[in-house]
């Protein structure tokens, strides 16, 4: 059968390729391709949490996620570290709206991160990796916290402590050499923001996370204060 007009094609034994003579599109046969339904079904095994003996899970359609560490509470939502909930697995930032009245304050920051994903401004290459990078947004459809608003964004590799723990650690201050680094680095995503024309609302230590070993940072916006 022809799989762009569903026509019946002539069978001929030592042929790789026909053609239809109904459409004309040329059919070739490749064993090592496997049929649409036969790639759904395994898509949908591989891709589903019971597969893997989950306990507990989230979706959002057919996209199923795990939640892990609460790592920040902003004024509007919660911020926990999460996963997909399928292997090979994705690290995330999932973010839950606690009230929908800040339902507008939620989606606009998910409208914004976007937008600066796209910033042509000086320095994109390297200052969209210090944001959030958006993967997926909307109301949990399915499993734990049905019904609530969700931004879930790319985890960044070795960003592991928020400024509110390196306070923690360091009652006294840090040393002022990494001060002067960490400062300088806000600034200029900072300034990247700007010249992308949004604005950032309040910059606080928990909204703040680090690296272990570079002064590197990145912005968790838990209260959504971005304007255009």
């Amino acid at each position: 059968m022809c799989p762009q007009c569903g026509a019946p094609l002539a069978s001929h034994k030592f042929a790789r390729s026909i053609v239809c003579s109904y459409c004309g599109a040329t059919v070739q046969l490749d064993e090592s391709s496997v049929s649409a339904e036969t790639f759904h079904k395994a898509f949908r095994v591989w891709n589903s949490p019971q597969s893997y003996q989950i306990p507990s899970w989230f979706s959002i359609g057919d996209s199923h996620w795990v939640l892990d560490q609460c790592i920040a509470n902003g004024d509007i939502s919660d911020v926990y570290t999460g996963q997909r909930a399928r292997w090979p697995t994705e690290l995330a930032i999932i973010k839950l709206l606690r009230d929908r009245q800040d339902r507008t304050f939620f989606d606009n920051e998910w409208e914004v991160l976007q937008a600066l994903q796209r910033s042509d401004a000086p320095g994109s290459d390297t200052f969209t990796i210090l944001l959030p990078q958006p993967i997926i947004h909307g109301d949990i459809t399915n499993g734990a916290n049905a019904g609530q608003r969700v931004n879930i964004f790319r985890w960044a590799s070795g960003f592991q402590h928020t400024f509110d723990e390196v306070l923690q650690a360091y009652p006294q201050g840090i040393p002022p050499r990494a001060s002067i680094w960490i400062w300088r680095r806000i600034l200029e995503v900072l300034s990247f923001i700007h010249n992308s024309r949004m604005v950032h609302g309040a910059i606080s230590f928990e909204l703040n996370s680090t690296t272990g070993y570079h002064y590197e940072r990145a912005l968790h916006d838990c209260h959504s204060g971005w304007e255009s």
